[in-house]
This record gives structure tokens, sequence and C-alpha cells, in this order.
């Protein structure tokens, strides 16, 4: 499914520019990844606007895991 992509590279993306601003360890990613996956819903993306809902939504949920780290 592409939603399931597009939230992981999406998370992904805010954890390596937190590990890259010394705000998050290399082990860190995947741990908080591991968090932001479990909060993932099916959600189809089928147009352009639903992914970058998906996108966002996947944004949101990684600054707040990391946020909740420090």
């Amino acid at each position: 499914r592409c939603s399931i992509r597009v939230y992981s590279v999406a998370a992904s993306d805010v954890y390596r520019g937190q590990f890259l601003d010394g705000a998050l360890s290399w082990v860190g990613i995947a741990e908080v990844l591991a968090e932001a996956l479990e909060s993932w819903t099916d959600d189809r993306a089928d147009d352009l606007e639903a992914v970058l809902d998906v996108d966002r939504r996947a944004r949101v949920v990684a600054r707040s895991l990391v946020a909740a780290r420090t």
C-alpha cells in the first residue's frame, strides 16, 4: 500500500533531521519509527491530496514522539 510507504518515509525524514541536529540517537531513530508505525491507520492514499494528508499526519506524530523523548 502506498500510504504505509508515505507514512514511514515522512516519519523517517523527521527522524533523520533530528538525528543530524543531535536531538535523536541512531538507535533512537528505529525506536521512534516503530512507535510511529504503531499509530499508522490503514488509510487509502489514492490521490495527491490523500498522500499529502498521510505525509502531514506522519510528520506530526513523528515530531510529537521526538518531543516526548526530550
